[in-house]
């Protein structure tokens, strides 16, 4: 299990507490990196508490198909607009989710990252356009 050097935690100062009430293993998991590229290593804690998102299997699968891609910074997950992003093998709308609220956290504007009005443009439709060009470009 990757651990991060970070040993800030969700605990508030009562780990004591809850390994107690909650078991060793769970708060040994705290630190385990769930989201690891060359510049930004996240936590299953600060997933949740500093970023706002709960999805961590999600965002294991979204850094392991960025890294596939050759995406390895936060800057080239930026400069990969969404469509591109959800055209990528493995890359559903949770790990959309998961993608924005990293690039929100870096102070991204995600409404203009997005690009398109979320209310007539959805990720399921950008994923469905990314797999018919993908088929029509065979």
């Amino acid at each position: 299990m990757k651990r991060s050097r970070s040993r800030s935690n969700g605990f508030n100062g009562r780990t004591a507490f809850y390994q107690a009430a909650l078991g060793k293993t769970f708060v040994n998991y705290e630190h385990e990196v769930v989201f690891d590229l060359k510049d930004l290593q996240i936590t299953r804690s600060e997933l949740a508490t500093r970023f706002g998102c709960c999805h961590l299997s999600a965002a294991r699968r979204l850094s392991n198909n960025l890294k596939l891609h050759g995406i390895t910074r936060v800057n080239e997950l930026h400069a990969t607009p969404p469509d591109e992003l959800m055209g990528l093998a493995g890359v559903g709308v949770v790990q959309l989710f998961v993608a924005l609220c990293i690039l929100s956290e870096h102070g991204i504007d995600i409404e203009k990252y997005y690009g398109y009005d979320a209310d007539t443009v959805t990720a399921n439709t950008l994923r469905l356009r990314a797999k018919r060009a993908a088929e029509q470009a065979r």
